[in-house]
């Protein structure tokens, strides 16, 4: 399934899409209306009052839990911070549709190491295969030191990277799913 939830076959998306001059925008916002869904959030009651977000946190965890995710272990004071990146697509797409336009964009933290390890990892690999010619060639090790630095800067930024927890995203400052459901429950529809 695509992160918007709709998984259509190519043919159906050209019948909407082709010939690009007689197709409307509104032939591709019918065919999404029939297809598209978005998540609901049962109004649970707990000790005999509606709490929307408790029923939001269930909800998320829910969602949480068909995409792969082992939420035995979630609270509402888990931090999201573990779940954020892995699930990212959840966040993004099915949590946020929970009550859209309300979840704060998301920023990458430890961006630069993470960056650091890219690009150390790809000048390593694109400089070592003419390394080892011109040492073959050369009957030295010495053209081997420039990929071997780039071998020991792509180790130094991973050893960063993992010291820092990883890739991670953060949503404002949203820190524990109850940030996240009380934020959600705010202004998100529910099904009594």
């Amino acid at each position: 399934m695509t992160p918007g939830g709709i998984d259509l076959p190519d043919e159906e998306w050209r019948e909407v899409l082709k010939p690009e001059r007689k197709k409307t925008l509104g032939g591709v916002c019918e065919l999404i209306a029939r297809h598209a869904s978005t998540p609901v959030i049962r109004e649970e009651t707990f000790f005999g009052k509606p709490c929307r977000p408790a029923s939001t946190f269930l909800t998320i965890r829910a969602l949480l839990q068909e995409a792969g995710a082992d939420v035995s272990e979630i609270s509402p004071s888990t931090p999201l911070i573990p779940y954020t990146n892995q699930f990212a697509d959840t966040f993004q797409w099915n949590i946020a549709n929970l009550a859209p336009g309300t979840l704060p964009r998301p920023s990458i933290l430890n961006w630069d190491c993470y960056r650091g390890v890219d690009i150390s990892l790809l000048w390593m690999t694109g400089t070592l295969p003419f390394a080892a010619m011109f040492s073959l060639f050369s009957r030295s090790l010495w053209p081997l030191l420039f990929p071997g630095g780039f071998l020991l800067l792509f180790l130094l930024f991973r050893a960063e990277l993992h010291r820092r927890g990883g890739r991670q995203l953060q949503f404002g400052n949203l820190r524990t799913f109850r940030d996240l459901s009380e934020l959600i429950a705010t202004r998100a529809t529910f099904q009594v």
